[in-house]
């Protein structure tokens, strides 16, 4: 009898239009292909075509529940709510509701916000499921980042109340390891398990980009969050007229996602392409040069980063981007504290063509490594298949 996990989302992850949804999505498919059951707690609303692409999924056992709830908690415009803003009355009635229809054998929170689901079970009701929470990011810590450059970040949770959270679950998922090592000093060591994210890798690898044409095209792709339009921003205000003004060549910035129309909308469009949502992202990559994703502040793993990395594209990112990456630094992908060193780097990437080809193909060989799904999930799988497996003997 195959084993349950019953997932609870307020995240269109099928979309897989921001970084957030593609890993969702590459867990959910990996969770199918392990051969476990698959059942979605979807807390909020859907519209006809969501509804009809959520039971589209190829996953065994899909059930939607909430499609019809009210959105849940402080409408997503506003920022700096507690925890205790995101429960509500429609939230538990989908989940009670999918929990006695499928009766899992893991329930699997994406996200701290919707903690209180399962954690509020009836004693009697809990028994025998585990509990498992992906967090995304080390929330108190993303706080801080973005407190730091005057931002103010959708939950405000310091470290103990966050550590409270966590403790109740059986398995605490970092998406890289550094966060790993800080929820390993928040609750027991032995309940965190990395998870980072499996890219949809093409095979065989892309070739890597000439740098020889024109325009030299600069690549960045994002949501409309604050550290993505920040970044952005900068790339087309400051970093690529530097950059055109140094290298004496002609260079577009490309941008796509839902930030693009955030982006310095008053710059000169004939320097910035904005193509918006991409439904191909391969094709996105393809079509692009150098990814740059100049970030300074947020947390987790940059999706768009290690994307960049399988499509074999030079990255170019800093500090805060390379966060997850970092034991590829220097040969995967180049590393620019700020604006002067990102001109710099791309300066010298567009001066020596074989560079950018050779971390391209060390970014791709990185990828291969370290972000496949039998890399990224392979140990929170089998610890889900153990505890499945007693459960069922007993």
């Amino acid at each position: 009898m195959p084993a349950t996990v019953l997932m609870i989302t307020h995240n269109p992850f099928w979309r897989r239009d921001r970084g957030s949804r593609q890993r969702i999505d590459a867990l959910a498919r990996a969770i199918w292909a392990d051969g476990f059951e698959l059942a979605l707690c979807f807390v909020g609303r859907l519209d006809g075509d969501d509804r009809r692409r959520a039971h589209a999924m190829p996953f065994a056992a899909l059930e939607v529940s909430g499609r019809d709830a009210e959105p849940h908690g402080p409408p997503p415009s506003l920022r700096g709510f507690p925890l205790d803003a995101f429960r509500s009355g429609a939230a538990r009635a989908a989940f009670d509701a999918q929990l006695a229809r499928v009766c899992p054998d893991v329930v699997l929170v994406q996200q701290i916000r919707h903690a209180w689901l399962p954690l509020e079970m009836p004693a009697g009701r809990r028994a025998g499921i585990r509990l498992a929470i992906d967090t995304h990011d080390v929330m108190h810590e993303r706080c801080a980042s973005f407190a730091g450059h005057g931002r103010e970040h959708w939950l405000d949770i310091d470290r103990a109340a966050e550590a409270r959270v966590l403790a109740s679950f059986d398995d605490v998922i970092a998406i890289q390891a550094s966060d790993g090592a800080t929820l390993a000093g928040m609750v027991e060591p032995a309940r965190v398990v990395t998870a980072p994210h499996a890219p949809e890798m093409p095979w065989p690898a892309p070739p890597p980009p000439a740098l020889t044409g024109t325009p030299i095209r600069l690549g960045f792709i994002g949501c409309a969050g604050h550290a993505n339009a920040d970044a952005g921003d900068r790339l087309a205000r400051a970093i690529v007229p530097a950059l055109r003004a140094r290298a004496n060549r002609d260079v577009r910035l490309v941008l796509a996602g839902a930030a693009a129309e955030r982006i310095a909308p008053d710059v000169d469009d004939r320097a910035v392409e904005r193509l918006g949502h991409v439904d191909d992202l391969g094709g996105f990559f393809a079509s692009i040069d150098v990814v740059v994703n100049p970030v300074r502040f947020g947390g987790g793993l940059k999706i768009k980063n290690v994307e960049a990395l399988a499509h074999a594209r030079p990255l170019v990112t800093t500090p805060v981007g390379a966060q997850g990456i970092e034991a590829g630094a220097g040969t995967a992908f180049l590393v620019a504290d700020d604006d002067d060193a990102c001109v710099a780097t791309l300066a010298e990437l567009l001066d020596r063509p074989a560079l950018a080809r050779d971390v391209a193909a060390c970014g791709r060989a990185f990828a291969e490594a370290h972000f496949t799904p039998e890399h990224a999930f392979a140990p929170l799988l089998a610890r889900w298949r153990a505890g499945a497996s007693r459960r069922h003997v007993a």
